[in-house]
């Protein structure tokens, strides 16, 4: 199933879609794209987070992420911990927040969380991001991990009706 792209688009043409996959967060990855959300739902649901309450816990991710935006991160985190369970009856709000920071972590370009890494899909090790840092003389920015989801909601979004229900069980099988 991977990131879910062909199961979404099979269930937006109206076909039936089958998914398989061992990795549990590609269930938390599909599902969001066919629950619409207003972006001031979202809005509502990240100003409802405490961004100042997430704390460095390991520090060897600094490498890809600034103090500032690692705590952001373990904040979201905690939040999401807190009020969202990876059940079948998760918010669509919070689904949607949760599958957009998925998607965010790494990444080549500034609407990523990160400093500059490999592109999507590409992992890399503490000490692979560090000679890329050397290499690029980059130092990982302050970040505010609030206005990346946001932006990338706005970009992202599916045009869907709210009431549409997929076409396709993420139940696990």
């Amino acid at each position: 199933m991977g990131r879910g792209t062909t199961l979404v688009q099979a269930s937006l043409m109206g076909r039936k879609a089958a998914r398989n996959d061992v990795n549990p967060p590609s269930r938390s990855l599909a599902r969001p794209r066919l629950r619409a959300v207003s972006l001031s739902q979202v809005l509502s649901q990240l100003r409802q987070i405490d961004w100042g309450a997430g704390r460095v816990v390991d520090k060897d991710l600094l490498v890809f992420y600034s103090q500032k935006t690692l705590a952001q991160i373990t904040a979201l985190r905690n939040w999401l911990d807190k009020i969202a369970s990876i059940g079948d009856d998760v918010d669509p709000v919070i689904d949607w927040i949760r599958m957009v920071a998925l998607n965010r972590f790494t990444g080549h370009s500034s609407g990523f969380f990160s400093v500059y890494t490999l592109p999507p899909n590409q992992a890399v090790s503490v000490q692979s991001q560090l000679k890329i840092n050397e290499k690029r003389n980059q130092t990982p920015p302050d970040g505010d991990i609030s206005r990346v989801i946001l932006k990338k909601h706005k970009h992202s979004l599916l045009t869907v009706s709210p009431n549409r229900r997929p076409n396709f069980d993420l139940r696990p099988i």
